[in-house]
């Protein structure tokens, strides 16, 4: 207390700022109890907004009810209701009796007799109906006269039938309780709040009494939850219940509009433009539907001041913008939240003046359209900017701003568009589906150009729709220029072909993560045209998948020394039955379009015409130096392709996954023989020294080892030296359609090597995915169940914990082996711990 004490008092506030900000209710309350020197400070965070959503949540709704009864407690005993009374008489009853809740209610009891004015400092007060759900039951009450008469005062109707229920009075008890608690809350500190929230609408008729002490108000939210005649009544033996129902519930609207209505009416005339937001919401109720609250919001609205340099435009504001949409200034806005917005508000965009040439400062857009012509004015101004004496005014009116009559972008600048996440909609699908259609998205060209100076991400998308009846193919990159700021890139497109322009990515310098997907599935090599090389040397991550992936030039690795993540796949996202299963070509097309074939291929390829000779793609030299290489996924035919000697240039690598799966008719087979553990001699080696100077594969960091498709490890010999000395601290080990001589052979080559780790670690676990056994497999292993080493395991890592699922695994010892096997949905995982011994 006595270092605090000395603290600068610009170096205390500095420190409370931070608790605040950061919602540390813990620091800032043990402080408030350390020094009364730090009240005057710390209050004013803890009870500015004491029923901030962040603490008192209908999670934590007993730590706001305890809230509730200690600023009611602070409250004059003559301002308090009947019901309120004897709900605080009961708790201090209570108390008395109740020793386990001794410390809680001291500290209730001591917070009731401080001298510090919590009152004084609430500026926003935002109770919900759980802050009074109070565990009282005052039974007289509840059945006298005067508790009958405060029904009167609400909207509450109670069939008198089941008026003798307890349950039913300790509802209509708390449905009392939920409209008086919050404006006997309020009511003496009217005059400082700004910010309120109605919980009971009913209860607004109170309010707009004493409006004139609401001057410093500027939001108020209504939460549009009622109860009404019916919603209780369960026996329902009046025909003409449904009918009444209705009228009194339309009746209850009308209300409810009128009075809401009138309450900002007389706000906005008593204290011009003091009142800034108005917020109708509602809960699960059968009372209220959407058209309702939008019908009345946006009839508030028109009584509300437009919008004030809003900096965003989204779900809570967009409404509000519609109404006065020309008599907003949209200079200051930053970000446009498309994703939140009805699919109508594109055409905002184009109506009178486009609405994104009025936000100058707009650095963050989400968009999804159809339409032409959303960014043409943008192109005119860098047009215009560039070369002002290539304008003229017949071709285009710039934007003017009112006050100086000179176009926006002289007067604020470019528009400086950093993010874009723009969806591409196609504007009407297929009548054919066979049409062989190609789709063309000029505004996207619009948009890198003309903001190809700032634009930093730029994500690209379509919709998931029916396939069948999608084009077929979508272009993108035409016409693009340098993007010398751009960072992220990605183009996921649900279209069977992503024609991307083979010069883009060398308009990309700086990129750093890059994502380029389609559903490429069978396709003609014939029709593949490689990108140009391009020079990445900031690249860290690249996932191409499908048509980008099969263009791709691989000679634009030799600059992305810093690359972590790579990702060359095909797939089809809808094959119910083989998911993720790329497509390989047929194996003499596949390596004629390399420009390695024998030259015993005949001319015609299987379509016929087309020489298959004439195909001549980059070649991949599997040599590129990538340091900082952690992820390497391939699929298809790169998998196919894939030689081993490129992880000896891959030191950090951790995660390999190999998938030769193929969607075609050719099942394809990859052995691993002793050639692939070493690195190739080189041509310049002289045969005598040339098996002296072979240098093993050694990946120290390689921990998860994914291998689908047919795999094949030649013998015991080779197994033994992968997973000893190639891989010497691999963790996990997947291998789907595995083949191996037997599996007992496999099995027990995984033990030695798992115990051979173990005199080297204290502890070792070796993790294995494997197809599912077959009876024959099972007993041929000689699985044998044990309970006895349950809840042995335990996972290592975050990564391990997150696939594990504690006491589901079984485990077995064949050959004196720990295997625990914890079946997933595809295939088996095993874990062989140390021996059973």
């Amino acid at each position: 207390m006595d270092h605090l004490s000395r603290l600068p008092t610009e170096c205390l506030q500095a420190i409370i700022q931070i608790l605040d900000d950061n919602d540390d209710f813990t620091s800032l309350s043990a402080l408030l109890q350390t020094n009364k020197a730090f009240c005057s400070v710390v209050l004013p965070c803890l009870y500015r907004d004491p029923f901030r959503y962040c603490l008192h949540s209908r999670r934590s709704f007993p730590t706001g009810k305890v809230l509730t009864l200690m600023l009611l407690g602070r409250l004059p005993t003559d301002s308090l209701t009947t019901a309120i009374s004897l709900v605080l008489a009961d708790i201090e009853m209570g108390a008395t009796y109740n020793k386990g809740n001794n410390d809680s209610n001291n500290s209730n009891n001591n917070n009731t007799n401080s001298s510090l004015d919590y009152l004084g400092q609430i500026r926003h007060l935002d109770t919900r109906p759980w802050h009074a759900e109070i565990d009282c039951h005052p039974l007289d009450y509840t059945l006298s006269d005067e508790f009958r008469r405060s029904l009167c005062s609400y909207p509450l109707e109670f069939n008198d039938k089941q008026w003798s229920k307890s349950r039913l009075r300790k509802f209509y008890f708390h449905a009392v309780l939920h409209h008086e608690i919050p404006w006997v809350l309020g009511l003496p500190i009217l005059d400082q709040l700004q910010s309120l929230t109605i919980h009971r609408v009913y209860s607004i008729k109170h309010y707009i009494d004493v409006i004139h002490r609401l001057g410093n108000l500027e939001k108020i939210q209504f939460l549009l939850l009622e109860i009404y005649e019916g919603e209780f009544n369960y026996e329902g033996e009046d025909e003409n219940e449904d009918e009444e129902d209705y009228r009194t519930t339309a009746q209850l609207k009308r209300t409810i509009l009128q009075d809401l209505l009138r309450f900002v009416q007389e706000h906005a005339r008593l204290f011009p433009g003091r009142l800034k937001d108005v917020v109708c919401f509602q809960r699960k109720s059968y009372f209220t539907t959407k058209e309702f609250v939008d019908d009345l919001q946006e009839q508030i609205f028109y009584s509300l001041p437009p919008l004030s340099g809003p900096a965003h435009l989204g779900q809570n504001n967009w409404s509000r913008f519609l109404v006065k949409p020309c008599e907003i200034d949209l200079t200051s806005v930053r970000r446009i939240h498309g994703r939140e917005l009805p699919a109508t508000w594109v055409d905002t965009l184009m109506d009178n003046r486009p609405l994104l040439e009025r936000c100058r400062s707009l650095k963050y857009l989400e968009v999804a359209s159809h339409q032409q012509g959303i960014f043409k004015w943008a192109v005119q101004e860098r047009r215009i900017k560039d070369d002002p004496t290539g304008f003229t005014k017949d071709e285009w009116k710039p934007l003017l701003m009112p006050e100086t009559c000179q176009p926006a972008f002289m007067h604020h600048g470019l528009v400086p568009l950093e993010q874009v996440d723009y969806i591409h909609l196609f504007g009407h699908l297929l009548d054919d589906p066979a049409e062989d259609s190609i789709r063309h998205n000029g505004d996207l060209d619009e948009l890198v150009v003309a903001f190809s100076q700032t634009l930093q991400r730029l994500t690209v998308s379509t919709p998931y729709l029916d396939r069948a009846r999608y084009p077929r193919r979508l272009t993108v990159g035409q016409g693009w220029v340098d993007l010398p700021t751009l960072t992220h890139l990605e183009l996921k497109v649900a279209v069977d072909r992503l024609v991307v322009d083979a010069l883009l990515l060398t308009h990309c310098p700086n990129i750093t993560h890059l994502r380029m997907a389609d559903w490429t599935k069978e396709h003609h090599l014939r029709d593949i045209t490689p990108y140009q090389p391009a020079y990445l040397p900031r690249l860290l991550s690249m996932r191409l998948s499908g048509w980008p992936a099969l263009n791709f030039d691989p000679a634009t690795l030799d600059s992305t020394t810093n690359l972590g993540s790579l990702e060359l796949s095909i797939f089809q996202p809808d094959d119910a039955k083989r998911v993720n299963v790329g497509f390989i070509p047929p194996l003499e097309e596949l390596n004629c379009s390399y420009g390695i074939g024998d030259g015993a291929v005949s001319e015609d390829d299987v379509t016929g015409g087309a020489s298959i000779l004439s195909i001549v793609r980059p070649f991949w030299s599997w040599d590129w130096h990538l340091p900082c290489l952690t992820s390497l996924i391939l699929t298809s035919e790169f998998a196919l392709r894939f030689k081993f000697k490129m992880l000896h240039r891959c030191p950090a690598l951790v995660t390999l996954t190999l998938d030769i799966r193929s969607a075609g008719q050719e099942e394809h087979t990859r052995t691993l023989s002793e050639s692939d553990l070493f690195v190739p001699a080189t041509a310049a080696t002289s045969p005598s020294t040339r098996e002296e100077s072979l240098e093993r594969i050694v990946l120290l960091k390689l921990k998860f080892l994914n291998l689908h498709g047919k795999w094949v490890m030649g013998n015991n010999i080779i197994l033994s030296e992968f997973l000893n000395r190639i891989v010497p601290n691999m963790h996990k080990l997947e291998m789907e359609s595995w083949s191996y001589s037997t599996l007992k052979a496999f099995i027990l080559t995984v033990k030695e090597n798992t115990n051979v780790k173990s005199q080297r670690t204290l502890r070792s676990c070796f993790r294995m995915a494997i197809s599912p056994m077959s009876t024959e497999q099972v007993t041929e292993l000689g699985m044998a169940f044990s309970d006895t080493y349950e809840h042995f395991y335990e996972p290592e890592t975050e990564e391990e914990s997150m696939d594990w699922d504690d006491g589901a695994g079984v485990y077995y010892t064949p050959h004196d082996l720990i295997i625990c096997n914890c079946g997933w949905d595809n295939y088996d995982a095993y874990v062989f711990l140390c021996n059973a011994e």
